[in-house]
């Protein structure tokens, strides 16, 4: 059997030519440790590469969402941030009040602390749900305490994107 194998770089050139290719969301779970931080800045470096290469990026910026859950963790991969972004590009990223940091080269990068207390009695037996059970509960867990799924993350990402 015969497998096709592509490279990384032209297959990511080919996809950016969509006008939506920049407009993406990644949400990374733990990615302010070892694995995640590492595939966090891996996305931010190949989302640059893009942007660099693609002459009309003003209006779209790719965000990705680091989760944590301390804010020591937050600072930690924070300051790895600013230390690549400064080795590479000369100068740090700029603050985006209330939502993280936009790149030098414009990947929004969203930091947010993020824990789930395993004694919440809505949620027990959640990781063994099907997705509409999940966001289900979700929705009735949010509404109970006065909030929604179109909550503070989201308008702040709609925020950044104008």
């Amino acid at each position: 059997m015969r497998f096709k194998k592509y490279r990384l770089g032209p297959e990511l050139f080919r996809q950016a030519a969509d006008p939506n290719f920049l407009s993406q969301v990644h949400v990374i779970f733990g990615g302010s440790g070892a694995v995640g931080g590492a595939t966090a800045l891996q996305l931010v470096s190949l989302f640059e590469e893009v942007m660099t290469a693609s002459p009309d990026t003003a209006d779209r910026a790719p965000h990705i969402v680091i989760t944590a859950r301390t804010k020591q963790e937050v600072r930690q991969f924070t300051s790895i941030l600013f230390r690549i972004q400064k080795r590479d590009h000369g100068k740090k990223p700029t603050l985006l009040s209330g939502v993280g940091y936009q790149t030098v080269k414009g990947v929004v990068v969203e930091l947010n602390t993020l824990a789930i207390d395993p004694q919440i009695q809505e949620f027990s037996g959640l990781s063994i749900s099907t997705e509409e059970e999940r966001i289900s509960a979700i929705r009735q867990f949010l509404a109970h305490h006065g909030q929604q799924l179109d909550g503070p993350l989201r308008r702040r990402a709609r925020r950044c994107q104008r």
